[in-house]
């Protein structure tokens, strides 16, 4: 998780930081096809059951989540990314 966050805050084009989380997630699926997610893993099973691991979960998602929003941003300001909107 930490390493797409760092990605997506990389010097650079926003779009091509982008592009590198989903092609990196992709070829992770493709690798291991049938073991899955860690972090999908651990929040399916101990998410509710644990407030530790859920309160973990939940800053790690909502990191990740503004870490898209302001690559997102930025590629919209430098007109990679433009709104439908």
């Amino acid at each position: 998780m930490q390493a797409a966050i760092d990605q997506l805050k990389a010097p650079g084009s926003p779009l091509t930081n982008i592009r590198l989380i989903f092609d990196s997630w992709f070829r992770d699926v493709q690798r291991r096809s049938t073991t899955g997610c860690l972090f999908v893993n651990t929040s399916g099973e101990f998410g509710r059951a644990e407030p530790a691991f859920a309160q973990v979960i939940e800053q790690s998602t909502q990191q990740l989540i503004e870490a898209f929003e302001q690559a997102i941003q930025a590629g919209q300001c430098q007109g990679e990314i433009v709104s439908l909107h």
